[in-house]
């Protein structure tokens, strides 16, 4: 059986890590926050640049409008490809 490890919140750690009751680690020593890292895999490469397609229009609010302004779209795309690589 395997672990999976939850990052928390930067701001909100406590030390440890600890285990859920599902079992999954709670690490208390998270990599980067990356915004572009839409996959969680700690760097911005091609499957965060698919979840960017996915989410392309209007979508107000949500994590692949990295730009805040209501729409997923080439002004993103930048943002994201200014990012691409590991996570730092």
């Amino acid at each position: 059986m395997s672990e999976s490890v939850i990052c928390g919140n930067t701001t909100n750690q406590i030390a440890g890590p600890f285990a859920d009751q599902g079992g999954n680690v709670i690490s208390d020593s998270c990599g980067p926050d990356c915004a572009t890292d839409r996959d969680g895999d700690g760097m911005t490469g091609g499957a965060d640049l698919g979840l960017v397609f996915v989410a392309w229009g209007s979508c107000p609010g949500c994590a692949a409008d990295f730009n805040g302004d209501g729409l997923v779209n080439g002004k993103d795309l930048g943002v994201l490809f200014a990012a691409w690589g590991p996570c730092s």
